[in-house]
């Protein structure tokens, strides 16, 4: 039987989420990303390691010149695979807000999430009753010394 749930034949299914892992181990790019609204953000439930790999858009003139979005960055994208929501793709960052003097090089979380002390985004309702949970802001690559071009 053919397949006829993909990009381009029954709709286009565009998502929001944020980056949680950006290590790819191909090195071509990829990150884990909670994407709202399919993903729980209870990470109890939904682990960052069994999030599908979303692949990045580029440009058909900079294929060999690319960088990872940031633990964090909020990202729009599309599933390949339209209602199946199993191959997404990035297309465009919407970035942590820096906030002011105070917090400079620092990512603040998006509402309702916060960061762990190892960098990852947890969302404020997967936190157990009675733990920390953690910092609303991250530093960013520019302050934690990482590459923030192939520096996955």
């Amino acid at each position: 039987m053919e397949n006829t749930n993909f990009a381009g034949k029954d709709g286009f299914i565009w998502w929001v989420g944020a980056i949680e892992n950006r290590v790819d181990p191909l090195a071509i790019g990829r990150c884990q990303v909670r994407i709202f609204g399919w993903h729980s953000s209870n990470k109890l439930k939904v682990p960052t390691d069994s999030l599908p790999w979303s692949h990045p858009m580029y440009p058909i003139n900079g294929s060999k010149m690319f960088s990872a979005p940031e633990v964090g960055d909020w990202i729009v994208g599309f599933f390949l695979d339209g209602e199946n929501a199993q191959q997404p793709v990035m297309m465009g960052i919407l970035p942590g807000i820096k906030k002011n003097e105070s917090s400079a090089g620092r990512v603040t979380a998006p509402a309702g999430y916060h960061y762990m002390s190892d960098g990852t985004l947890m969302a404020d309702s997967a936190m157990p009753s009675g733990t920390s949970s953690g910092t609303s802001s991250v530093a960013t690559s520019s302050s934690s010394g990482s590459s923030s071009s192939g520096g996955y």
